[in-house]
């Protein structure tokens, strides 16, 4: 109907399987700066970005949370 409901904070993992590859899904949120705090405590191989720009990113902001991850692999999914 009308009502919104609230759904709780958009939240990400970072993964770190037996083998030491670490990768982070970045759920459904958008770009923000704890990203590079999350690359310089965790260190991902690969990032997992939503983009499709409601409620995530748009490909320019994913271009910066590359940035900010500092990942050598990304993977986007629209």
């Amino acid at each position: 109907g009308e009502q919104i409901l609230y759904g709780g904070e958009a939240a990400g993992f970072v993964i770190e399987f037996s083998n030491g590859r670490k990768f982070y899904h970045a759920g459904d949120t958008a770009v923000f700066s704890d990203m590079a705090l999350i690359q310089e405590i965790y260190k991902p191989d690969v990032a997992f970005l939503p983009i499709g720009d409601h409620f995530t990113m748009s490909p320019q902001e994913a271009a910066k949370a590359c940035q900010l991850l500092q990942v050598p692999q990304t993977c986007h999914r629209l």
